[in-house]
C-alpha cells in the first residue's frame, strides 16, 4: 500500500496545486451558513436556532449540487483530454437541468410550507417562526447557486480550480457585507434580523450568478455552445446519468444523516440551546467535511502535518467543552480514570523494555524518562533549561543577564523562554508570569459565566480551555514534567501568528463581555 503513495516528482506538488484552491472553494461555500448563523447567533439563541434549524434543508441541497458536480466531473474530465468542447457543453447541460430542477422543487416546497418544513426539524413554535422567514428567501438563492457551482465545477474539472474560488471569494464578501448592514440595520439600512441574512444570501447568490455569468460570456478558454446546453441529447443523458446518479443517491442519504442530529436536538424539549450550542460545533464539523471534498477531488491524499501537540490541544478543547454542556461528570471521570491509567502502564512498559527508537515520539518519551543519557538525542535541550532555571535562583540573574539564552538552549525564544525568565528574573518572577495568566483566565472564566447566552459562554470557555492548556502544557515541558512538545507560551514566545490568533480571541471576548449586564443589588 505504502508503495503506491510513491509518485514521480513533482506528483505531490500538482496535487496541492489542485486540491488547495478546492478546498478553499468549498470551506468558501460552507461558511456562508455559517456566516449567517454566526452573525445571527449576535442577536440571542433563539434567533440562532431557528437559523441553525433553518439551514439544515440548505445544507442537503449543498451536498446533492456537490453530487451532481462529481458525476459531471467524470464525464468532463474524459472530455476535456479528448479536447471535446461540445460534449463538454453537453454534460453541462444535463447538470444544469438536473440542478436547476431539483433546487426549483425545493424552494417551492420551503417557500409555500416553511412550517411545515420546519416543524420537521424542530417542533418548537418559536423557532419555527423565526425561521420561516428566513427559509424562504434562501430556497430561492441555491436555485441560482446551483447554476454557477455547476458552471464552477466545470471549469474544476478542465484544471483550472481556481476560477470557483475566485467566484465564491467574491459570493463570501459580498454576504459577510451584507450581513453586517442588513441584520444589524448600519449605514443607514433598516435592522432586518433573521430576514436581513437571509436577505444578504440571496444578493450574495445573486452577484455570485452575474459574476459567473459574464466569466462565461467572455471566456474564450471555454467557449459556450448554446446548442449544446440546450439540447444535450440522450447518450449524454444516459451516462450522466450512469456515473451521477449513484454520488447523488451517496449524497443525498448522506446528508440527511447527518442532519438527524440537528433534528433530534430540535425535538428536545431545551431544543434552543441545543441547537445554539450546536451551531458552533456543527458548522466547525460541515467545514471540516467539506475540506475532505476539496482533496477528495482533486483524486489525492497526502500527510501533510505531523503535529501532534495541537491536535491534542484541539481534542481537550473540544473534550471541555463537551463537559461544559454535558449534564453528568461520571463518563469524564470514567475517561480521565482510564486515560491516567493506559499512560502510567504505557510509561513503565517504555521505561522497563525500550531504551531507543526510531520513531521520533517514543523517542521524545524515552528522552524525558531519562534526559541526563539522551543529550544527544534530544534531552539536551531540556537539561539546559533545567539548568537555566536553577542558577536563576529565587530573584534570578537580573532582567537581560540570562547565559543561557545566548546560543546555549534551542529555541529559547520560542518553547524554552519560560526557562529563560526564571535564569533572569528568578522563581519569583515566574510565579509573577503565572499568578498574571491566572488572573486572565479568571476573567475569562467569568465571562464565560456571565455570558448572556449559551452560545457566547461557549466561546469563552473555548477561549479559556485554549490558553490555560497552552500554558500548563508549556510549564510542564519547560520542567521535565511531560514529554517536550512544540506548544508556546501564549503572548510571551516569539510568533506573530500566534500572537495573532490571540489577539483575535482577546477581542472575541472583549466583544462578549460587552453584553454582560451586571444588575444592581
Amino acid at each position: 500500500m505504502l508503495r503506491a503513495l510513491r509518485r514521480e516528482p513533482g506528483f505531490y506538488q500538482k496535487l496541492w496545486a489542485l486540491s488547495a484552491p478546492i478546498i478553499l472553494q468549498n470551506i468558501i461555500t460552507t461558511s456562508l451558513g455559517f456566516a449567517d448563523t454566526f452573525m445571527v447567533g449576535l442577536l440571542g439563541n433563539a434567533e440562532m436556532a431557528a437559523v441553525t434549524a433553518a439551514n439544515v434543508p440548505v445544507f442537503i441541497i449543498q451536498i446533492v449540487i456537490f453530487g451532481f458536480q462529481s458525476g459531471m466531473a467524470v464525464l468532463v474530465s474524459q472530455y476535456w483530454g479528448r479536447g471535446d468542447v461540445d460534449n463538454i457543453n453537453r454534460c453541462m447541460g444535463v447538470a444544469l437541468y438536473a440542478v436547476t430542477g431539483f433546487s426549483t422543487v425545493l424552494a417551492l416546497v420551503t417557500f409555500f410550507f416553511p412550517s411545515q418544513v420546519l416543524g420537521l426539524i424542530t417542533p418548537n413554535q418559536e423557532l419555527v417562526a423565526l425561521g420561516v422567514r428566513y427559509i424562504q428567501i434562501v430556497g430561492f438563492s441555491y436555485i441560482l447557486n446551483g447554476i454557477s457551482s455547476i458552471y464552477a465545477g466545470l471549469h474544476r474539472s478542465t484544471e483550472y480550480p481556481k476560477f470557483g474560488m475566485a467566484l465564491y471569494g467574491i459570493s463570501m464578501c459580498v454576504n459577510t457585507f451584507l450581513n453586517y448592514v442588513l441584520i444589524f440595520g448600519k449605514f443607514g439600512a433598516p435592522a432586518m434580523g433573521v430576514t436581513g441574512a437571509a436577505a444578504a444570501t440571496l444578493i450574495s447568490r445573486v452577484v455570485e450568478f452575474l459574476a459567473a455569468g459574464a466569466f462565461a460570456l467572455r471566456s474564450r478558454r471555454l467557449p459556450l455552445r448554446w446548442r449544446c446546453i440546450l439540447r444535450p441529447g440522450k447518450p449524454i443523458l444516459h451516462s450522466f446519468i450512469r456515473y451521477s446518479a449513484p454520488v447523488v443517491c451517496n449524497e443525498a442519504m448522506w446528508s440527511v444523516g447527518a442532519s438527524m442530529l440537528t433534528v433530534i436536538m430540535g425535538h428536545m424539549s431545551n431544543s434552543q440551546d441545543m441547537l445554539a450550542a450546536y451551531a458552533l460545533i456543527g458548522n466547525i464539523d460541515r467545514i471540516s467535511t467539506v475540506v475532505c471534498f476539496g482533496i477528495a477531488a482533486a483524486a489525492g491524499v497526502r500527510y501533510l502535518t505531523d503535529n501532534l501537540s495541537t491536535a491534542v490541544i484541539v481534542l481537550a478543547i473540544t473534550c471541555i467543552l463537551y463537559f461544559v454542556v454535558h449534564p453528568k461528570l461520571k463518563p469524564f471521570l470514567a475517561m480521565l480514570v482510564g486515560g491516567v491509567v493506559m499512560a502510567v502502564v504505557l510509561i513503565s512498559f517504555l521505561s522497563a523494555s525500550i531504551s531507543e527508537s526510531d520513531n521520533f515520539r517514543l523517542s521524545r518519551i524515552i528522552t524525558w524518562l531519562d534526559p541526563e543519557n539522551h543529550t544527544d538525542t534530544g534531552g539536551f535541550q531540556v537539561m539546559q533549561g533545567l539548568y537555566a532555571i536553577g542558577s536563576g535562583g529565587f530573584f534570578g540573574k537580573g532582567l537581560g543577564n540570562s547565559t543561557q539564552k545566548l546560543g546555549v538552549i534551542p529555541e529559547a525564544q520560542n518553547d524554552m523562554i519560560l526557562a529563560i525568565v526564571c535564569e533572569e528574573l528568578g522563581v519569583f518572577g515566574s510565579i509573577i508570569i503565572l499568578l498574571l495568566f491566572s488572573l486572565l483566565l479568571y476573567r475569562l472564566m467569568f465571562i464565560a459565566r456571565n455570558a448572556p447566552d449559551l452560545y457566547g459562554s461557549l466561546v469563552a470557555t473555548g477561549i479559556f480551555a485554549h490558553i490555560a492548556l497552552q500554558v500548563i502544557l508549556n510549564v510542564m515541558v519547560v520542567t521535565n514534567t511531560i514529554p517536550t512538545t512544540g506548544i508556546t507560551l501564549p503572548f510571551i514566545s516569539y510568533g506573530g501568528t500566534s500572537l495573532l490568533f490571540l489577539m483575535v480571541e482577546m477581542g472575541i471576548a472583549l466583544g462578549i463581555a460587552r453584553k454582560i449586564k451586571i444588575k444592581d443589588a
